[in-house]
């Protein structure tokens, strides 16, 4: 923020202009990669200070193995300011913010709090889902996350265990694998998973609270030894409605107006959606992309398949935030085809503002919203044959979107920013 304009960072700054309002003082610490010296600016009146982090990735930062170069910097600004709670919104590891920063708080006596967003401290997949099938209770078992994962990376089935045991066999440390090239490193998965699990055991110890946005993923977290007394489960943020018709509804010239908004990456599954797309042969639809492009070779992908498929797929950029509501009110259906946990996709509690149903990924965070030709739709995660079905059966039947019930009860930033406050006052 505010070059990042994703569903954390929108977050943030919701929660800490919550705060600013009743009288405290926010700040936002972050990493830049493009600067050289510590920078400080005003954000809408929210203190924003950025360090210096190196750009330059090795194994050793993608892993976790090495902390960055700028949990230093870090820690002297923490010294500096000497906040009196820092509150992380997500541990994302390589060379943002991670363990060696909340150690970092940590020595300095700081009282640590953490939102987590993603699934990603227990799952190395991100998804839940082991080797790609059949939904997974969440637990760190290293034998099973380690065929998983190397499932995720193309080895077969037939091999995994081989290869774990040759990696227990040749690799004395969990270091030795990481110089030796992609393939080689296949066998040093375990180390990964290890390093995964002492990483959730750290934020176990070091954090005073850690706030969850989803009952299912509190329970995940019990069933990786977390204290249940110090997790705490915020309720999901659901903007006010705006003013919309159901007469709008009527469809012009039979056509459905669907609406993608997210950010360009292959985790949010947009290309699983064009190539849905493709595959239908009616033609009473249209999409419509708003998102931010974080991977230019992913984009380029999507947009040579949605122009080989018609002319009625539109690219639009950012959707600015304080428009998305309004701007979801004048379409149809929201596709929300992630292949990632996320705790509580904002997006999706924005559609229901606006009055607009959502098709999503049968994620666990999405079946915590939505039940499936109640109140939207879903389909399997990452199948894109599941998304032309249910789509086809919306074009057939547009109907079944007047049919849904959108209702929900609104809760804002401040009611979470008050739960928080109290949490950091005890």
């Amino acid at each position: 923020m505010p070059e990042q304009v994703a569903g954390t960072e929108f977050y943030v700054y919701h929660l800490a202009k919550s705060h600013l309002n009743q009288g405290d003082w926010p700040i936002i610490l972050k990493p830049n990669y493009s600067i050289k010296e510590e920078r400080q600016f005003d954000f809408e009146g929210i203190q924003v200070i950025e360090y210096p982090e190196s750009n330059v990735l090795s194994k050793e930062l993608i892993t976790g193995f090495v902390y960055p170069s700028g949990v230093s910097s870090f820690k002297k600004i923490l010294e500096r300011v000497r906040p009196d709670v820092i509150h992380f919104h997500e541990i994302s590891g390589s060379n943002g913010i991670t363990i060696g920063h909340i150690e970092a708080a940590k020595s300095l006596q700081i009282p640590i709090f953490l939102t987590m967003h993603l699934a990603t401290y227990s799952c190395k997949t991100g998804n839940l889902f082991y080797k790609q099938k059949t939904r997974c209770d969440g637990q760190i078992i290293i034998e099973r996350c380690t065929k998983c994962a190397l499932n995720k990376r193309g080895v077969p089935d037939i091999i995994d265990t081989f290869i774990m045991k040759m990696g227990r066999l040749f690799f004395k440390n969990q270091y030795s694998a990481l110089h030796s090239g992609d393939v080689r490193s296949l066998f040093n998965y375990s180390s990964y998973i290890k390093q995964l699990e002492s990483n959730l055991t750290v934020i176990f110890e070091k954090c005073e609270k850690i706030f969850v946005l989803s009952e299912w993923y509190k329970n995940v977290l019990i069933l990786n030894q977390a204290q249940a007394e110090k997790l705490v489960l915020l309720p999901k943020v659901y903007p006010p409605k705006v003013a919309y018709s159901v007469t709008k509804k009527v469809y012009p010239n039979n056509v459905i107006r669907l609406v993608y908004v997210g950010r360009i990456t292959k985790i949010k599954g947009l290309y699983t959606l064009i190539k849905a797309l493709g595959l239908i042969t009616k033609e009473n639809w249209e999409l419509t992309i708003f998102g931010q492009i974080d991977d230019q070779v992913y984009y380029e992908k999507c947009k040579r398949k949605s122009e080989s498929i018609c002319d009625r797929i539109s690219w639009k950029g950012i959707v600015p935030h304080e428009e998305i509501v309004n701007t979801l009110s004048e379409f149809d259906l929201l596709i929300f085809p992630s292949e990632i946990e996320e705790m509580s996709p904002l997006i999706i509690q924005e559609a229901f503002a606006a009055g607009l149903p959502v098709l999503a990924s049968n994620l666990r965070s999405v079946s915590d919203i939505i039940q499936h030709d109640i109140n939207g739709f879903i389909f399997n995660v990452g199948d894109h044959l599941s998304l032309k079905q249910a789509l086809e059966t919306v074009l057939v039947f547009p109907n079944k979107l007047l049919d849904l019930n959108l209702s929900y009860k609104e809760v804002s930033f401040d009611d979470i920013s008050h739960i928080q406050k109290d949490y950091y006052t005890r």
